[in-house]
């Protein structure tokens, strides 16, 4: 009998996409001018990004690893296009839904990028924005083990174009561009899609503000209601905590979905990479 300790950690996040937003994809979109600002047209503007990104395939490839896979709804429809795809993520509850919405038919192993020792080399190795949770170094060695000699990287996700504080966790982008020429990628295609990304923030930030913190506010509100002594201990033994998730949901999160701030400090790009024999 399988004991609740065995049981992958709840990603919230990810139920909260697929559960309340029903989305399949959790990486921004690709809109057109004038959408409107509904979940319904983020929906087909994730599928137009993900199309985009396919199109930049070779011809010719046969064996695909879908890196940082998430829930496998880019794997799905590689495997729809006839490919040999295999997924990958260190995530065991993304690995859970991953069966429960695809079945068994695609492999997905349960590791790093960095840590992942395959069979055989893959002909091409996709990573959509999980390119930036990887050290520069750590990432092109991982690709160079995982691909056949002249395989593809193709890639899409964000890059600062300085050094900052702002979305920290990305590659600067000429650091990475220069990481990738001196383990011997080269660049076969690359666009520069942060306009058309946009909207996916401007659609966050009005969801974020009219439904997020609304039903926070008031489940918070009603425990205080309901419970006061218990809120009153909890505020007091976790002050420190509750200071910095106040912080994060409210001034961070505000950060991070300004879209204007986002073109200005940002590239989002797209990428094919070439791995010279």
């Amino acid at each position: 009998m399988s004991n609740a300790q065995d049981e992958p950690r709840v990603d919230y996040g990810l139920r909260l996409y697929h559960e309340v937003f029903k989305l399949e994809a959790l990486h921004f979109g690709l809109w057109e001018p004038g959408e409107p600002l509904t979940l319904e047209a983020l929906r087909g503007a994730q599928r137009r990004y993900t199309d985009r990104l396919l199109d930049m395939f070779p011809d010719g490839i046969t064996r695909v690893l879908d890196a940082g896979c998430g829930s496998g709804a880019t794997s799905a429809i590689l495997a729809e296009r006839g490919l040999a795809v295999e997924a990958l993520t260190p995530d065991a509850y993304q690995i859970k839904v991953f069966r429960q919405r695809r079945g068994d038919a695609i492999p997905v192993h349960q590791a790093r990028l960095q840590d992942f020792r395959p069979t055989s080399p893959y002909d091409l190795l996709l990573m959509s924005e999980s390119a930036q949770y990887i050290p520069c170094a750590e990432l092109f060695e991982a690709a160079r083990r995982v691909l056949k000699p002249g395989g593809w990287l193709v890639m899409s996700d964000y890059f600062r174009l300085q050094d900052s504080a702002y979305y920290k966790t990305c590659h600067v982008h000429a650091q990475f561009l220069d990481r990738a020429r001196d383990a011997g990628f080269t660049i076969e295609a690359e666009e520069d899609v942060t306009e058309r990304a946009l909207p996916t923030l401007q659609l966050g930030r009005e969801v974020y503000r009219g439904y997020v913190l609304p039903i926070l506010e008031i489940s918070a509100g009603f425990l205080q209601q309901k419970a006061p002594l218990l809120t009153r201990g909890v505020q007091v033994v976790l002050r420190g905590k509750l200071r910095k998730l106040r912080w994060y949901l409210y001034d961070k999160s505000e950060e991070k979905l300004d879209h204007e701030r986002f073109a200005r400090e940002l590239r989002y790009m797209f990428y094919r990479f070439r791995l010279e024999p």
